[in-house]
């Protein structure tokens, strides 16, 4: 017979796998929960994001999107629920609706810098550059590192652009290759930094 701690023991044994970057072999622990305790399941939102994290992951945004709405359902303000449906209905281009979603997860923690980046990269989408830029700027102030950092420099270069705001295309252009000095793309973004009347660094 199985313990009464046997779905409890499964879901921490699936987040150890899962941390470990093993995302097959959680899957397949974080579904014996439900097979062999139902009960630990019933109301933890905990799992089921757990599990739609990994359905995004793998591309499969269907079962993804069955599972993070049942995290919510039990818990409304799962924040990282939110986020990883929103970003799910992003991939599946539903600007409108991941729009909203991010929105309402930043309603419960507004700090979050890549929220925000993902954000304004709905409303660029959508063509509204005005709010595209604002949540860019947000993101960077608060703090967007990595990958997402340099893209949201080349973006705001873009947008600043077609506003007319050289000076700050300029800047967000040179911080751009000051981040990514052997950017793929590098001549062309210094043909804009020329054209707008800026100078390009040697």
């Amino acid at each position: 017979d199985e313990s009464p701690q046997v779905g409890e023991y499964r879901f921490y044994l699936a987040y150890a796998l899962e941390k470990n970057g093993n995302l097959p072999q959680a899957l397949e622990e974080y579904k014996q929960v439900d097979r062999y305790d139902p009960t630990y399941g019933q109301g933890n939102p905990e799992l089921y994001f757990r599990r739609g994290k990994i359905f995004f992951r793998q591309g499969n945004y269907r079962l993804a999107k069955t599972d993070l709405t049942q995290a919510l359902k039990y818990n409304p303000n799962h924040v990282g629920a939110l986020l990883t449906l929103a970003d799910t209905t992003f991939e599946e281009r539903d600007y409108r609706l991941a729009i909203k979603l991010y929105e309402r997860a930043l309603t419960i923690d507004n700090k979050l810098p890549l929220p925000h980046f993902r954000l304004g990269q709905a409303y660029k989408y959508l063509r509204d550059g005005a709010r595209a830029i604002r949540e860019i700027e947000l993101a960077l102030s608060l703090g967007l590192s990595g990958r997402s950092e340099y893209k949201a420099h080349k973006m705001l270069g873009y947008e600043y652009k077609d506003t007319r705001n050289n000076g700050k295309a300029i800047q967000h252009f040179q911080a751009y290759l000051k981040l990514q000095p052997d950017a793929a793309d590098k001549d062309e973004i210094e043909t804009q930094i020329r054209r707008l009347g800026g100078r390009v660094s040697n």
